[in-house]
């Protein structure tokens, strides 16, 4: 394995996380402290885009300059705005919807992160009812004051002191429940979701494989929910792993992006999952009974084995099948959201990759993934046990109930607020059994995130 040049002169990965955090609890919990934290390792890669041929590479201390640069001019644009007013973000993911982000938690504001899948009504309903007196977007007006992203991003004297950072960032339940809520998240919740990131690093070994001395993650999932923004961005942008913004969401594109860049993380929900595996596996049986015959064979064996052995089995033994869809670069995929049918598990896991099944909601953040690097268990479909600042239950009802310092402190529901009490039970309404200290989720949320 390659000797990682990129974590800050430590001689492990670990050493690293550990040392980053620890100074992070030293410090104050603010979205202010945050920031410099994110940026602290101002050469790693940042980002990678391409515009189909070249690659193009952007380092943190970039990006964080270009930050500093554009924040003036959205300040200017919001027209000074009042500590804590709240701005709408209504983007596709790239890098300039984070430069957004942090330039409006910069101007003092909270940004409501707006979920692109929700109808135009409800979107107009929530911003009128809380409201909201702008919104940045990539092309889309609304009834407010509707700035446009390009217009706003503009470079000028780099901000040198803005003050108090927004005291939080706002999300949109996903609307596929009865309700959209709108969940509040502080720097502290944060913190103890990036702390519950650094137990991961030290709990699972497939999430901090790296190829060829780099981790790559492909921002698929909207970074406009929960499961997109912590699990995605803050996870690993804490830690100034490297981002891959695909040009479009077409199969294709993705496939390729994956490939060209050696993408070694991918996250997404069970249905992405489980098209991919009916669409490979009609492919696998199209070739003939024999072929998948043997297919089915080296796949059982590699599900047998765990560790570099498996790993080693699948290179042999199955290299096409992920030449097909993937590439050899993949370390990590994690499937959040809710229940994945177990067939889906042992084909990804079968031809050597590491598909673990993951769970989090709007209300309560990411809370457990499975972290054994056994592909028996791994298999089963269970969503592990709760991070360490994270308690599980299973109530009377049968439904999950989850309690803890990382979930959103504050809800917004049908002009109601609700302060969250992190001692006090959350009941997702999913129903769930716990076997053996891992929960296996036995029916689908009422609140999913949807993505193309």
């Amino acid at each position: 394995m390659k000797k990682l040049d990129n974590i800050a002169g430590f001689p492990t990965l670990r050493e690293y996380a550990t040392n980053k955090l620890a100074r992070y609890e030293k410090q104050d919990k603010n979205f202010g402290t945050l920031f410099e934290m994110m940026f602290s390792e101002r050469e790693n890669v940042m980002a990678e885009i391409t515009d189909g041929y070249r690659i193009k590479k952007l380092t943190y201390g970039q990006f964080r300059q270009w930050i500093l640069e554009v924040a003036p001019a959205v300040r200017q644009a919001l027209g000074t705005p009042a500590q804590d007013s709240i701005v709408g973000i209504y983007m596709s993911n790239s890098m300039q919807w984070l430069g957004t982000f942090w330039s409006v938690l910069m101007c003092g504001c909270r940004p409501l992160l707006m979920n692109t899948r929700l109808d135009d009504s409800i979107l107009e309903q929530l911003l009128q009812e809380h409201q909201v007196q702008t919104v940045i977007s990539d092309g889309k007006k609304f009834s407010v004051n509707t700035l446009i992203a390009e217009d706003v991003l503009i470079r000028g004297t780099p901000a040198e002191d803005f003050g108090n950072f927004g005291s939080e960032v706002i999300f949109m339940s996903s609307g596929t429940g009865e309700r959209v809520k709108l969940c509040a998240y502080t720097g502290e919740n944060f913190y103890y979701q990036i702390l519950d990131s650094g137990n991961i690093i030290a709990a699972c070994p497939g999430i901090k494989r790296h190829y060829e001395g780099e981790l790559k993650q492909l921002v698929l999932l909207p970074l406009c929910h929960v499961f997109g923004f912590i699990a995605v961005y803050l996870w690993f942008g804490f830690f100034s792993r490297t981002f891959v913004f695909p040009r479009d969401l077409d199969p294709m594109t993705i496939q390729r992006t994956v490939k060209k860049h050696k993408v070694t993380h991918i996250f997404a929900v069970p249905m992405v999952w489980e098209a991919v595996h009916r669409a490979a596996r009609a492919k696998i049986v199209a070739r003939g009974e024999k072929t998948y015959e043997k297919f089915q064979k080296a796949s059982s064996l590699v599900n047998r084995l765990s560790g570099g052995l498996g790993r080693l089995a699948a290179r042999k033994l199955l290299g096409e099948v992920r030449e097909g869809l993937f590439g050899d670069s993949i370390r990590f995929l994690i499937s959040g959201g809710s229940h994945i049918e177990q067939d889906t598990l042992r084909f990804f896991n079968g031809i050597g990759y590491h598909l673990a099944n993951g769970y989090g909601m709007t209300e309560i953040g990411i809370t457990s993934v499975e972290r054994s690097d056994k592909k028996a268990l791994i298999n089963l479909g269970s969503v592990g046990a709760p991070f360490g600042y994270y308690e599980y239950a299973v109530g009377d009802n049968g439904h999950l109930l989850v309690r803890g310092g990382a979930r959103a402190s504050r809800i917004f529901c049908d002009g109601e607020v609700t302060v969250t009490d992190p001692a006090a039970w959350f009941d997702t309404g999913d129903m769930v059994q716990c076997r053996d200290g891992r929960y296996y989720m036995v029916g689908r949320s009422d609140d999913l995130i949807v993505c193309e």
